[in-house]
């Protein structure tokens, strides 16, 4: 599963809390885009959890964001990377 299809995204800013799960279509000739986006507003910090298919999580806390922030994840040992 290299696009990490039907695994979770939760970011968790000060006092809001997003969710959204890769998704590749939902019917007969749709498709979704698979990058997860959130909006933050004015926050600067967040933490994310990823839960992937396999029952494995990674959790990763406060990570310094901002409007252009592109993060790219992997399962094998919980990489994160910042694009």
């Amino acid at each position: 599963n290299s696009l990490a299809i039907g695994s979770i995204a939760r970011l968790k800013t000060e006092n809001k809390s997003q969710m959204r799960r890769v998704n590749g279509g939902q019917g007969c000739c749709e498709q979704n885009m698979l990058p997860v986006y959130f909006g933050v507003g004015k926050k600067d910090l967040a933490d994310l959890r990823i839960e992937w298919t396999s029952g494995k999580t990674c959790d990763f806390n406060n990570i310094k964001i901002d409007k252009n922030l592109r993060l790219r994840v992997k399962e094998l040992n919980c990489q994160l990377e910042i694009l």
